[in-house]
Protein backbone atom coordinates (compact mmCIF):
# COMPACT_ATOMS: atom_id res chain seq x y z
CA UNK A 1 0.00 0.00 0.00
CA UNK A 2 1.45 3.41 -0.97
CA UNK A 3 2.16 6.04 1.68
CA UNK A 4 -0.39 8.38 0.09
CA UNK A 5 -3.21 5.82 0.26
CA UNK A 6 -2.13 4.71 3.74
CA UNK A 7 -2.17 8.28 5.05
CA UNK A 8 -5.68 8.85 3.68
CA UNK A 9 -6.94 5.71 5.46
CA UNK A 10 -5.29 6.75 8.71
CA UNK A 11 -7.01 10.12 8.44
CA UNK A 12 -10.32 8.30 8.82
CA UNK A 13 -9.38 7.40 12.40
CA UNK A 14 -9.78 11.08 13.21
CA UNK A 15 -13.40 10.75 12.07
CA UNK A 16 -14.54 7.52 13.75
CA UNK A 17 -18.20 8.13 12.93
CA UNK A 18 -17.35 8.44 9.25
CA UNK A 19 -15.32 5.21 9.24
CA UNK A 20 -18.01 3.41 11.24
CA UNK A 21 -20.68 4.53 8.78
CA UNK A 22 -18.58 3.20 5.91
CA UNK A 23 -18.24 -0.18 7.61
CA UNK A 24 -21.97 -0.26 8.35
CA UNK A 25 -22.66 0.01 4.62
CA UNK A 26 -20.59 -3.10 3.86
CA UNK A 27 -22.11 -6.50 3.23
CA UNK A 28 -21.37 -9.51 5.39
CA UNK A 29 -18.46 -10.79 3.30
CA UNK A 30 -16.80 -7.39 2.98
CA UNK A 31 -17.07 -6.68 6.70
CA UNK A 32 -15.47 -10.04 7.45
CA UNK A 33 -12.62 -9.05 5.13
CA UNK A 34 -12.24 -5.75 6.98
CA UNK A 35 -11.56 -7.64 10.21
CA UNK A 36 -8.75 -9.52 8.47
CA UNK A 37 -7.02 -6.44 7.00
CA UNK A 38 -5.17 -5.45 10.16
CA UNK A 39 -5.29 -5.58 13.94
CA UNK A 40 -6.19 -1.87 14.01
CA UNK A 41 -9.25 -2.36 11.79
CA UNK A 42 -10.36 -5.42 13.73
CA UNK A 43 -10.04 -3.53 17.00
CA UNK A 44 -11.99 -0.64 15.51
CA UNK A 45 -14.84 -2.99 14.52
CA UNK A 46 -14.76 -4.44 18.03
CA UNK A 47 -14.52 -1.11 19.91
CA UNK A 48 -17.29 0.50 17.85
CA UNK A 49 -19.39 -2.68 18.13
CA UNK A 50 -20.08 -2.57 14.39
CA UNK A 51 -21.92 -5.91 14.33
CA UNK A 52 -24.38 -4.79 16.99
CA UNK A 53 -24.90 -1.51 15.17
CA UNK A 54 -25.55 -3.41 11.95
CA UNK A 55 -28.25 -5.35 13.79
CA UNK A 56 -29.80 -2.03 14.88
CA UNK A 57 -29.77 -0.85 11.25
CA UNK A 58 -31.32 -4.10 10.02
CA UNK A 59 -33.97 -3.95 12.74
CA UNK A 60 -35.50 -1.04 10.83
CA UNK A 61 -35.96 -3.12 7.69
CA UNK A 62 -39.19 -5.03 7.19
CA UNK A 63 -37.75 -8.52 6.66
CA UNK A 64 -35.42 -8.40 9.72
CA UNK A 65 -37.60 -6.57 12.23
CA UNK A 66 -39.96 -9.40 13.18
CA UNK A 67 -37.13 -11.93 13.46
CA UNK A 68 -34.88 -9.69 15.58
CA UNK A 69 -37.76 -8.99 17.96
CA UNK A 70 -37.63 -12.69 18.83
CA UNK A 71 -34.16 -12.12 20.33
CA UNK A 72 -32.88 -9.94 23.14
CA UNK A 73 -30.70 -7.39 21.33
CA UNK A 74 -30.42 -4.87 24.15
CA UNK A 75 -26.97 -5.75 25.51
CA UNK A 76 -24.87 -7.71 23.03
CA UNK A 77 -21.09 -7.87 23.05
CA UNK A 78 -19.07 -8.12 19.85
CA UNK A 79 -19.02 -11.91 19.48
CA UNK A 80 -22.68 -12.49 20.40
CA UNK A 81 -23.83 -9.72 18.05
CA UNK A 82 -21.69 -11.14 15.24
CA UNK A 83 -23.06 -14.64 15.86
CA UNK A 84 -26.65 -13.35 15.85
CA UNK A 85 -26.04 -11.43 12.62
CA UNK A 86 -24.71 -14.60 11.00
CA UNK A 87 -27.69 -16.61 12.27
CA UNK A 88 -30.35 -14.21 11.04
CA UNK A 89 -28.55 -13.76 7.71
CA UNK A 90 -28.59 -17.52 7.21
CA UNK A 91 -32.29 -18.06 8.00
CA UNK A 92 -33.97 -15.05 6.37
CA UNK A 93 -34.90 -15.08 2.69
CA UNK A 94 -32.69 -12.29 1.37
CA UNK A 95 -34.14 -9.65 -0.96
CA UNK A 96 -30.96 -9.93 -3.05
CA UNK A 97 -31.29 -13.54 -4.21
CA UNK A 98 -30.19 -13.73 -7.83
CA UNK A 99 -32.73 -14.89 -10.42
CA UNK A 100 -32.89 -15.28 -14.17
CA UNK A 101 -35.35 -16.40 -16.84
CA UNK A 102 -34.70 -19.72 -18.53
CA UNK A 103 -37.15 -21.19 -21.07
CA UNK A 104 -39.74 -18.64 -19.88
CA UNK A 105 -39.40 -19.95 -16.31
CA UNK A 106 -38.02 -18.11 -13.31
CA UNK A 107 -34.81 -19.75 -12.06
CA UNK A 108 -32.92 -19.07 -8.84
CA UNK A 109 -29.29 -18.78 -9.90
CA UNK A 110 -27.82 -20.26 -6.73
CA UNK A 111 -30.03 -23.37 -7.04
CA UNK A 112 -29.27 -23.68 -10.77
CA UNK A 113 -25.49 -23.51 -10.46
CA UNK A 114 -25.46 -25.77 -7.42
CA UNK A 115 -27.17 -28.49 -9.49
CA UNK A 116 -24.75 -27.92 -12.38
CA UNK A 117 -21.82 -28.13 -9.97
CA UNK A 118 -23.09 -31.44 -8.53
CA UNK A 119 -23.88 -33.07 -11.89
CA UNK A 120 -21.12 -31.79 -14.19
CA UNK A 121 -17.70 -33.40 -14.61
CA UNK A 122 -16.22 -30.07 -15.70
CA UNK A 123 -17.14 -26.71 -14.21
CA UNK A 124 -14.88 -24.56 -16.39
CA UNK A 125 -17.90 -23.16 -18.30
CA UNK A 126 -19.41 -21.62 -15.18
CA UNK A 127 -16.42 -21.37 -12.83
CA UNK A 128 -17.16 -17.70 -12.04
CA UNK A 129 -20.67 -18.54 -10.87
CA UNK A 130 -19.41 -21.48 -8.82
CA UNK A 131 -16.93 -19.19 -7.06
CA UNK A 132 -19.70 -16.67 -6.46
CA UNK A 133 -22.07 -19.20 -4.91
CA UNK A 134 -19.67 -21.70 -3.36
CA UNK A 135 -16.76 -19.65 -2.03
CA UNK A 136 -17.90 -16.10 -1.32
CA UNK A 137 -19.38 -15.35 2.08
CA UNK A 138 -22.71 -13.59 1.62
CA UNK A 139 -26.17 -13.62 3.15
CA UNK A 140 -27.46 -15.50 0.11
CA UNK A 141 -24.81 -18.22 0.34
CA UNK A 142 -25.30 -18.66 4.09
CA UNK A 143 -29.03 -19.14 3.52
CA UNK A 144 -28.69 -21.82 0.85
CA UNK A 145 -25.87 -23.61 2.68
CA UNK A 146 -27.99 -23.88 5.83
CA UNK A 147 -31.00 -24.99 3.79
CA UNK A 148 -28.91 -27.77 2.26
CA UNK A 149 -27.59 -28.94 5.65
CA UNK A 150 -31.15 -28.94 7.02
CA UNK A 151 -32.31 -31.25 4.24
CA UNK A 152 -29.38 -33.61 4.77
CA UNK A 153 -30.10 -33.81 8.51
CA UNK A 154 -33.82 -34.55 8.13
CA UNK A 155 -33.43 -37.21 5.45
CA UNK A 156 -30.08 -38.75 6.41
CA UNK A 157 -31.72 -42.08 7.35
CA UNK A 158 -34.60 -42.02 4.87
CA UNK A 159 -35.00 -43.99 1.62
CA UNK A 160 -34.66 -42.19 -1.71
CA UNK A 161 -38.42 -41.76 -2.02
CA UNK A 162 -41.34 -41.41 0.38
CA UNK A 163 -45.08 -41.99 -0.15
CA UNK A 164 -47.75 -40.68 2.21
CA UNK A 165 -50.79 -42.33 0.64
CA UNK A 166 -51.45 -46.05 0.23
CA UNK A 167 -54.19 -48.58 0.91
CA UNK A 168 -53.39 -48.67 4.64
CA UNK A 169 -52.94 -44.92 5.15
CA UNK A 170 -55.44 -42.94 3.13
CA UNK A 171 -55.61 -39.73 5.16
CA UNK A 172 -56.11 -36.36 3.45
CA UNK A 173 -53.36 -33.79 3.91
CA UNK A 174 -53.85 -30.03 3.89
CA UNK A 175 -51.60 -28.10 1.56
CA UNK A 176 -49.26 -25.99 3.65
CA UNK A 177 -48.95 -22.22 3.33
CA UNK A 178 -45.36 -20.95 3.55
CA UNK A 179 -45.35 -17.15 3.86
CA UNK A 180 -42.81 -16.17 6.54
CA UNK A 181 -39.34 -14.73 5.98
CA UNK A 182 -37.63 -17.54 7.94
CA UNK A 183 -39.67 -20.54 6.80
CA UNK A 184 -39.07 -22.85 3.84
CA UNK A 185 -40.52 -25.93 2.11
CA UNK A 186 -39.00 -29.31 3.01
CA UNK A 187 -41.12 -31.70 0.93
CA UNK A 188 -43.15 -30.81 -2.16
CA UNK A 189 -45.35 -33.08 -4.28
CA UNK A 190 -44.95 -33.38 -8.04
CA UNK A 191 -47.72 -30.77 -8.56
CA UNK A 192 -46.10 -28.28 -6.20
CA UNK A 193 -48.08 -28.82 -2.98
CA UNK A 194 -45.95 -28.23 0.12
CA UNK A 195 -46.43 -31.20 2.49
CA UNK A 196 -43.64 -30.49 4.96
CA UNK A 197 -42.20 -27.15 6.03
CA UNK A 198 -39.68 -25.81 8.51
CA UNK A 199 -39.11 -22.49 10.23
CA UNK A 200 -36.80 -20.68 12.64
CA UNK A 201 -38.26 -18.75 15.55
CA UNK A 202 -36.00 -17.07 18.08
CA UNK A 203 -33.42 -19.64 19.16
CA UNK A 204 -35.68 -22.57 18.26
CA UNK A 205 -36.88 -24.50 15.21
CA UNK A 206 -40.22 -25.81 13.99
CA UNK A 207 -41.35 -28.53 11.59
CA UNK A 208 -44.96 -28.68 10.36
CA UNK A 209 -46.67 -31.70 8.77
CA UNK A 210 -50.08 -31.51 7.03
CA UNK A 211 -51.74 -34.36 8.92
CA UNK A 212 -51.37 -35.77 12.43
CA UNK A 213 -51.00 -39.35 11.15
CA UNK A 214 -47.67 -38.35 9.60
CA UNK A 215 -46.36 -37.98 13.15
CA UNK A 216 -46.24 -41.79 13.32
CA UNK A 217 -43.66 -42.04 10.52
CA UNK A 218 -40.62 -43.05 12.59
CA UNK A 219 -37.91 -42.42 9.99
CA UNK A 220 -39.23 -39.01 8.99
CA UNK A 221 -39.84 -37.97 12.58
CA UNK A 222 -36.37 -39.01 13.74
CA UNK A 223 -34.80 -36.73 11.15
CA UNK A 224 -37.21 -33.91 11.95
CA UNK A 225 -36.52 -34.33 15.69
CA UNK A 226 -32.75 -34.26 15.09
CA UNK A 227 -33.04 -31.01 13.12
CA UNK A 228 -35.34 -29.14 15.52
CA UNK A 229 -33.06 -30.25 18.37
CA UNK A 230 -30.10 -28.67 16.56
CA UNK A 231 -28.29 -31.96 15.87
CA UNK A 232 -26.72 -32.69 12.48
CA UNK A 233 -24.61 -35.85 12.68
CA UNK A 234 -26.00 -37.38 15.88
CA UNK A 235 -29.57 -38.24 16.86
CA UNK A 236 -31.66 -36.94 19.74
CA UNK A 237 -32.39 -39.57 22.38
CA UNK A 238 -36.05 -40.53 22.86
CA UNK A 239 -35.93 -39.61 26.57
CA UNK A 240 -35.38 -36.03 25.36
CA UNK A 241 -38.54 -36.12 23.22
CA UNK A 242 -41.95 -35.36 24.70
CA UNK A 243 -45.45 -35.50 23.21
CA UNK A 244 -48.69 -33.73 23.93
CA UNK A 245 -51.20 -36.22 25.40
CA UNK A 246 -54.16 -34.15 24.26
CA UNK A 247 -55.76 -32.90 21.05
CA UNK A 248 -59.19 -32.07 19.67
CA UNK A 249 -61.39 -33.82 17.12
CA UNK A 250 -64.89 -33.39 15.72
CA UNK A 251 -67.56 -35.21 17.74
CA UNK A 252 -70.65 -36.19 15.79
CA UNK A 253 -72.41 -36.95 19.07
CA UNK A 254 -71.82 -33.47 20.47
CA UNK A 255 -71.75 -31.76 17.07
CA UNK A 256 -68.71 -29.83 18.24
CA UNK A 257 -64.96 -30.10 18.74
CA UNK A 258 -64.05 -32.20 21.78
CA UNK A 259 -60.84 -33.01 23.61
CA UNK A 260 -59.37 -36.45 22.95
CA UNK A 261 -56.46 -38.44 24.33
CA UNK A 262 -53.57 -39.04 21.95
CA UNK A 263 -52.57 -42.70 21.85
CA UNK A 264 -48.96 -43.85 21.50
CA UNK A 265 -49.82 -45.64 18.27
CA UNK A 266 -50.05 -42.22 16.63
CA UNK A 267 -46.54 -41.30 17.79
CA UNK A 268 -43.19 -42.25 16.20
CA UNK A 269 -41.52 -43.73 19.30
CA UNK A 270 -43.14 -46.13 21.76
CA UNK A 271 -41.16 -44.85 24.77
CA UNK A 272 -41.84 -41.14 24.27
CA UNK A 273 -42.93 -39.32 27.43
CA UNK A 274 -46.20 -37.35 27.65
CA UNK A 275 -46.03 -33.73 28.80
CA UNK A 276 -49.02 -31.40 28.86
CA UNK A 277 -48.67 -28.07 27.07
CA UNK A 278 -49.12 -26.14 30.29
CA UNK A 279 -46.04 -27.89 31.73
CA UNK A 280 -43.75 -27.45 28.71
CA UNK A 281 -41.75 -24.60 30.29
CA UNK A 282 -41.09 -26.74 33.35
CA UNK A 283 -40.17 -29.96 31.54
CA UNK A 284 -38.38 -28.26 28.61
CA UNK A 285 -37.62 -31.36 26.48
CA UNK A 286 -35.32 -30.97 23.48
CA UNK A 287 -38.23 -31.85 21.16
CA UNK A 288 -41.97 -31.49 21.65
CA UNK A 289 -44.60 -33.14 19.41
CA UNK A 290 -48.17 -31.85 19.31
CA UNK A 291 -51.21 -31.75 17.04
CA UNK A 292 -52.42 -28.52 15.51
CA UNK A 293 -56.12 -28.88 16.34
CA UNK A 294 -56.38 -26.72 19.45
CA UNK A 295 -54.81 -23.48 20.67
CA UNK A 296 -54.62 -23.97 24.44
CA UNK A 297 -51.38 -22.60 25.98
CA UNK A 298 -50.07 -21.42 22.61
CA UNK A 299 -48.18 -18.65 24.41
CA UNK A 300 -46.18 -21.25 26.35
CA UNK A 301 -45.30 -23.08 23.14
CA UNK A 302 -44.09 -19.81 21.59
CA UNK A 303 -41.89 -19.10 24.60
CA UNK A 304 -40.58 -22.67 24.51
CA UNK A 305 -39.51 -22.35 20.86
CA UNK A 306 -38.19 -18.81 21.22
CA UNK A 307 -35.95 -19.99 24.07
CA UNK A 308 -34.46 -22.76 21.90
CA UNK A 309 -36.97 -25.62 21.96
CA UNK A 310 -37.72 -27.86 18.98
CA UNK A 311 -41.39 -28.14 18.00
CA UNK A 312 -43.05 -30.60 15.59
CA UNK A 313 -46.72 -30.03 14.73
CA UNK A 314 -49.04 -32.24 12.68
CA UNK A 315 -52.58 -31.40 11.65
CA UNK A 316 -54.81 -30.08 8.89
CA UNK A 317 -57.48 -27.45 8.25
CA UNK A 318 -59.60 -28.65 5.32
CA UNK A 319 -62.22 -30.27 7.59
CA UNK A 320 -62.32 -27.24 9.93
CA UNK A 321 -62.81 -25.00 6.88
CA UNK A 322 -65.85 -27.04 5.81
CA UNK A 323 -67.38 -26.53 9.26
CA UNK A 324 -66.48 -22.81 9.32
CA UNK A 325 -67.11 -21.37 5.84
CA UNK A 326 -66.32 -17.73 5.08
CA UNK A 327 -64.04 -17.57 8.11
CA UNK A 328 -60.36 -16.65 8.05
CA UNK A 329 -58.23 -19.76 8.58
CA UNK A 330 -55.15 -17.66 9.30
CA UNK A 331 -56.89 -15.80 12.13
CA UNK A 332 -59.32 -18.36 13.52
CA UNK A 333 -58.16 -21.92 12.90
CA UNK A 334 -56.82 -23.19 16.28
CA UNK A 335 -53.60 -24.61 14.85
CA UNK A 336 -52.96 -21.61 12.61
CA UNK A 337 -53.20 -19.24 15.56
CA UNK A 338 -49.93 -20.82 16.69
CA UNK A 339 -48.30 -21.76 13.39
CA UNK A 340 -48.79 -18.36 11.75
CA UNK A 341 -46.24 -16.96 14.22
CA UNK A 342 -43.69 -19.14 12.40
CA UNK A 343 -44.87 -18.07 8.92
CA UNK A 344 -46.59 -21.40 8.19
CA UNK A 345 -50.28 -22.39 8.13
CA UNK A 346 -52.64 -25.19 7.14
CA UNK A 347 -54.74 -24.30 4.10
CA UNK A 348 -58.34 -25.26 3.38
CA UNK A 349 -57.22 -27.13 0.26
CA UNK A 350 -56.29 -30.81 0.52
CA UNK A 351 -53.73 -32.76 -1.49
CA UNK A 352 -55.39 -34.87 -4.19
CA UNK A 353 -54.86 -38.60 -3.61
CA UNK A 354 -53.36 -39.04 -7.11
CA UNK A 355 -50.75 -36.49 -6.11
CA UNK A 356 -50.29 -37.90 -2.59
CA UNK A 357 -49.65 -41.46 -3.75
CA UNK A 358 -46.87 -40.40 -6.14
CA UNK A 359 -43.40 -40.94 -4.59
CA UNK A 360 -41.49 -37.82 -3.49
CA UNK A 361 -37.71 -37.85 -3.92
CA UNK A 362 -36.29 -37.15 -0.47
CA UNK A 363 -32.90 -35.97 -1.74
CA UNK A 364 -34.39 -33.25 -3.96
CA UNK A 365 -34.25 -29.94 -2.09
CA UNK A 366 -37.39 -27.93 -2.93
CA UNK A 367 -36.78 -24.60 -4.63
CA UNK A 368 -37.28 -21.43 -2.63
CA UNK A 369 -39.75 -20.44 -5.37
CA UNK A 370 -42.31 -22.53 -3.44
CA UNK A 371 -42.15 -19.87 -0.71
CA UNK A 372 -44.90 -17.27 -1.00
CA UNK A 373 -42.64 -14.80 0.82
CA UNK A 374 -40.04 -15.11 -1.95
CA UNK A 375 -42.79 -14.73 -4.54
CA UNK A 376 -44.07 -11.56 -2.84
CA UNK A 377 -40.57 -10.10 -2.66
CA UNK A 378 -40.18 -10.42 -6.42
CA UNK A 379 -43.63 -8.98 -7.07
CA UNK A 380 -42.90 -6.04 -4.76
CA UNK A 381 -39.99 -4.93 -6.99
CA UNK A 382 -41.98 -5.29 -10.20
CA UNK A 383 -41.01 -8.79 -11.37
CA UNK A 384 -44.15 -10.34 -12.85
CA UNK A 385 -43.52 -13.83 -11.52
CA UNK A 386 -46.54 -16.14 -11.41
CA UNK A 387 -47.05 -18.77 -8.71
CA UNK A 388 -49.23 -21.79 -9.52
CA UNK A 389 -50.80 -22.01 -6.06
CA UNK A 390 -51.22 -18.27 -5.61
CA UNK A 391 -54.95 -18.70 -5.02
CA UNK A 392 -54.25 -20.51 -1.73
CA UNK A 393 -53.03 -17.21 -0.31
CA UNK A 394 -56.11 -15.14 -1.22
CA UNK A 395 -56.82 -14.65 2.49
CA UNK A 396 -53.85 -12.32 2.70
CA UNK A 397 -55.84 -9.92 0.52
CA UNK A 398 -59.39 -10.76 1.64
CA UNK A 399 -58.67 -10.10 5.33
CA UNK A 400 -55.90 -7.55 4.86
CA UNK A 401 -57.33 -5.01 7.34
CA UNK A 402 -57.49 -7.55 10.18
CA UNK A 403 -54.18 -9.22 9.33
CA UNK A 404 -52.03 -6.08 9.17
CA UNK A 405 -52.86 -5.31 12.82
CA UNK A 406 -50.92 -8.45 13.80
CA UNK A 407 -47.12 -8.09 13.86
CA UNK A 408 -46.62 -11.63 12.52
CA UNK A 409 -48.38 -10.70 9.24
CA UNK A 410 -46.98 -7.19 8.73
CA UNK A 411 -44.02 -8.26 6.56
CA UNK A 412 -46.04 -10.22 4.03
CA UNK A 413 -48.88 -7.66 3.96
CA UNK A 414 -46.39 -4.86 3.30
CA UNK A 415 -44.85 -6.79 0.41
CA UNK A 416 -48.29 -7.47 -1.06
CA UNK A 417 -49.20 -3.79 -0.86
CA UNK A 418 -45.99 -2.87 -2.69
CA UNK A 419 -46.78 -5.42 -5.40
CA UNK A 420 -50.16 -3.80 -5.98
CA UNK A 421 -48.45 -0.45 -6.51
CA UNK A 422 -45.59 -1.70 -8.70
Amino acid sequence: MSEDVSSKIWCLYGEPDLLANIFLKLGLGDLLSVELVSTEWRNFVLDENIWRRKLKVQEKTSNWKYTLHQHDCSELDHLIAKKLYFHVSSVIISNNIGTCIENNNLVVEHERYTKLYEKSTSISRFIKKVKMYKINKSEENLFFEKKSRTHQTIFKNMPKTIVFYNQRSNFMMSKLLVFGSTCFPILVTRTGAVVMAGSYYGKGRVVVLPHEQMLANTGLMQGAADWVAGLNASSVETFNIAADPKSKAWSRLENDWSYIQVGKRTLPFHDVQFVKREHILVSRPAVYITEGHYDDHADKLLTYVRDGGGLIVGGHAWFWAQKNPKTSLLLNHPGNKLLSNFGIAFSESFVDYNDAKFPIKTMDIPSITYSYYFFSQLRSIGLNYRKDDEHLYDELYMFIDELETKEKFKDIIELNKKSLLS
